[in-house]
């Protein structure tokens, strides 16, 4: 999604759903199986956000786009977000966050930067820099969310009353670096980044909350940005690059829409109804009764099916 939006620079528009099917040994603890599951579907959805990568490059090569932000990529979640790794998988761990990594550089060498978008705040990551920053000590037991909402609500009563009626506010907290302690992945990406590129600066993940359209729509809830920023930029160099983000953000809010426009399609094409997760269910169970069970009578098979 670029800035400035014609039939030149957003081509054939698509929406592309595949559907892979793996199988787990039962023999491991199920905790395991499903840490392992979790890290093989983003697996994959790292292998499709690369193709993306190279597929907006392509066409940035082929237009007249030539900034430092040519694009934007919406990821329904956090930029850091993979499981913690099992000492069954821990290389197939590392090789996810080496590739995550990779694809993320290749986006940003382009000017692409990917927008982790998450819509429901929990923690105390941002109120625990400020409480230590300012040495608040009463603010250290306030979440995240209940923390902005006080603290927005006051700055926007101050600004809406200075800012003309034609004009929307975006209020947000000035960009910070994810906190290791809270985010206990993030130091597997600094690592892993070293690994693949030892010089040219750091890969870095900052964070801002967010409240969209102060003005307009009041009534959308606070939410948290995560960009990764590649080489060693000041600090004015991060408040611009949110800046322009966050007018690209502000732009996918279509209406009164909760959330950017290709986050909620990418969260709705990716949730299965209750119905049909049934059915898809029943069928997983009879080709196992009918395939892997293979020793059993017709009698038994028929329980198995009745009791599922």
């Amino acid at each position: 999604m670029f800035r400035e939006f014609s039939d030149e620079e957003i081509k054939d528009p698509l929406t592309k759903v595949e559907v892979t099917e793996r199988s787990y040994s039962i023999s491991r603890e199920i905790r395991q199986v499903k840490s392992e599951a979790a890290l093989d579907m983003m697996i994959l959805e790292n292998e499709f956000f690369r193709v993306l990568v190279s597929n907006i490059l392509e066409i940035i090569q082929d237009s007249e786009l030539k900034d430092n932000i040519n694009g934007a990529i919406f990821i329904d979640g956090p930029i850091v977000d993979p499981p913690m790794p099992s000492l069954s998988f821990k290389e197939k761990y590392s090789e996810y966050v080496s590739d995550r990594i990779r694809g993320i550089m290749e986006a940003i060498s382009g000017g692409i930067y990917p927008i982790g978008y998450i819509k429901r705040i929990i923690g105390s990551m941002y109120t625990s820099y400020v409480a230590a920053k300012y040495n608040i000590n009463q603010i250290k037991s306030v979440d995240d969310y209940t923390f902005t909402t006080l603290l927005f609500y006051q700055k926007y009563r101050v600004i809406s009353e200075l800012a003309l009626n034609s004009y929307d506010i975006i209020v947000y907290t000035k960009p910070q670096e994810l906190d290791p302690t809270n985010i206990k992945a993030y130091p597997d990406y600094v690592k892993a980044f070293k690994t693949i590129k030892r010089s040219g600066g750091d890969l870095r993940v900052f964070y801002s909350l967010v409240w969209i359209s102060a003005k307009r729509n009041p009534r959308i809830k606070m939410k948290r940005i995560e960009v990764p920023i590649l080489g060693d930029v000041n600090e004015t160099e991060v408040n611009k690059i949110f800046r322009d983000l966050l007018k690209v953000i502000y732009l996918w809010h279509l209406g009164a829409l909760p959330h950017p426009l290709p986050v909620i399609l990418a969260h709705s094409l990716c949730t299965i109804r209750k119905s049909i997760a049934k059915v898809v269910s029943k069928e997983i169970s009879t080709s196992f009764v009918s395939k892997k069970i293979r020793d059993i009578n017709d009698f038994l098979k028929y329980y198995l099916l009745k009791r599922w």
